[in-house]
C-alpha cells in the first residue's frame, strides 16, 4: 500500500519514451505498454525516490493549479495503479 509518505521511483524494468502529448512506458517483465497524459506523465517524472506522495501531490497541485485534498487522493490512487502493475517501487 502507498501512503503519503511513500516513495515512489521508477521500476529498473520500465523504460520510458515520449510519443507526441504522451509517455509511453514499457514494462520489460510483462512485456505490457502502459500511456499517461499529461498529468500522469508529470507525476511519473517526480517518481525520484527521494519525493514522497504528499510532495508530488503539492507540485503537481502548484502547476496544475489543482486544489486541495482530492489532488492527493487522485495522486495516491495513480500510483498504487502504477505500483500494482509494476512500474514503480515504493520506499
Amino acid at each position: 500500500m502507498i501512503g503519503p509518505q511513500s516513495q515512489p521511483a521508477h521500476g529498473a524494468q520500465v523504460i520510458a519514451q515520449k510519443a507526441k502529448d504522451l509517455l509511453v512506458l514499457l514494462n520489460l517483465d510483462t512485456g505490457e505498454y502502459y500511456n499517461l497524459d499529461e498529468v500522469g506523465t508529470r507525476i511519473w517524472e517526480l517518481c525520484d525516490g527521494a519525493r514522497t506522495v504528499s510532495e508530488i501531490a503539492r507540485c503537481i497541485r502548484e502547476e496544475f493549479s489543482a486544489s486541495g485534498d482530492p489532488v492527493e487522493k487522485d495522486v495516491q490512487t495513480f500510483l498504487e495503479e502504477l505500483a500494482q502493475d509494476k512500474l514503480v517501487d515504493c520506499a
